[in-house]
């Protein structure tokens, strides 16, 4: 249901059906995240940004074990989604660390998440081409 260009239209109501059926059964939450990753978007940010909204709703959910299976490849699309140069793509990536409960699981995670996601937070509070982008950036 991810694949099909009319996603705006129902995607609210699928993000929540998915964040419901994950509450119910967390051990489901590898197979929801990866599922997702394989069909990131590439090249339409409006479509990118609704996926790392689904994303962080399902951070909500995530029990700490569930993440741990699912960091590396999540973070690797994070790290993707915070170095681009569509501002609102990076800047709506860079919003998850305002997230207390995300924060918490990249800290107690902080070996495997800090080597991925260094270059590209490091690369834009140098310069990326959005202010804003580079300003939220050198606040993380």
């Amino acid at each position: 249901m991810h694949k099909v260009k009319s996603l705006s239209m129902y995607h609210p109501q699928l993000a929540y059906c998915i964040v419901q059926f994950l509450e119910k059964d967390a051990a489901l939450t590898e197979e929801v995240v990866l599922g997702l990753l394989r069909y990131w978007p590439k090249v339409n940010s409006t479509k990118e940004v609704m996926y790392l909204n689904e994303v962080e709703d399902i951070f909500e959910v995530m029990e700490p074990a569930e993440f741990v299976k699912v960091q590396e490849p999540l973070f690797h699309q994070l790290a993707k989604s915070v170095a681009s140069p569509h501002f609102q793509v990076a800047e709506r990536a860079l919003y998850f660390w305002n997230n207390e409960y995300f924060c918490n699981l990249v800290g107690d995670n902080v070996e495997v998440i800090l080597p991925i996601m260094f270059a590209p937070l490091y690369e834009n509070s140098q310069g990326h081409w959005n202010r804003y982008v580079g300003c939220d950036t050198i606040l993380i």
